[in-house]
C-alpha cells in the first residue's frame, strides 16, 4: 500500500494460518512490524491472482 503496509488474504486450515501469523511478525530482514490486525471473512471465489 502506499503508506507502507501490507495487505494478504491466506485461507487454509487453523495450522497453516497459525504458521502463516508468525512468519507476518517476523516479515523480510529489513522490515519493522508493528502491529497485525486480523479478520474473519468469507472465503471468496477469485477468478485472478493479483500483486500490486
Amino acid at each position: 500500500m502506499p503508506d507502507g503496509r501490507v495487505q494478504a488474504e491466506c485461507c487454509g486450515s487453523v495450522e497453516d494460518i497459525e504458521s502463516m501469523l508468525q512468519w507476518l511478525w517476523l516479515g523480510p530482514v529489513m522490515a519493522k512490524v508493528e502491529n497485525i490486525e486480523i479478520q474473519s471473512l468469507p472465503v471468496s471465489d477469485y477468478a485472478v491472482f493479483e500483486v500490486h
